[in-house]
């Protein structure tokens, strides 16, 4: 006679923090979060996060990550993309591979090098 596993519980959880999680048997991991909701659930952009920009430096440069943000999420869109954070990184991937950045040049290297190409485009 076959017997058939059940699939897990899934129950899907709401902390404190804000952070959506989801609880498998018991075991809690945190759901990636959209790239467009991203903001509103971690309280600062994803180009923040991925540029390592915080502090007064935000506010600084307000301008820059929303050119940023809004770039990639025309690019998201544009390609068919699913909203998501992996998708902002291959879309970066991609900039940084065209301005022959790697990744082991500095934050604020690539940063600048990204906002002059963006601002090439936008002039066109």
């Amino acid at each position: 006679m076959e017997t058939h596993a059940l699939p897990p519980k899934v129950v899907e959880e709401k902390q404190e923090t804000t952070k959506p999680t989801l609880k498998v048997d018991n075991k809690q991991s945190e759901v990636p979060v959209p790239f467009s909701q991203y903001q509103s659930v971690k309280g600062k952009t994803y180009t923040e996060e991925f540029f390592k920009i915080d502090g007064e430096e935000v506010s600084l440069i307000e301008s820059t990550i929303n050119l940023i943000e809004n770039f990639v999420r025309e690019q998201i869109e544009k390609k068919g993309l699913e909203d998501s954070t992996e998708a902002y990184n291959e879309v970066m991937e991609k900039v940084f591979s065209f301005l022959g950045l790697d990744k082991t040049a500095r934050s604020d290297a690539r940063l600048d090098k990204v906002l002059k190409l963006l601002e090439l485009m936008n002039r066109q």
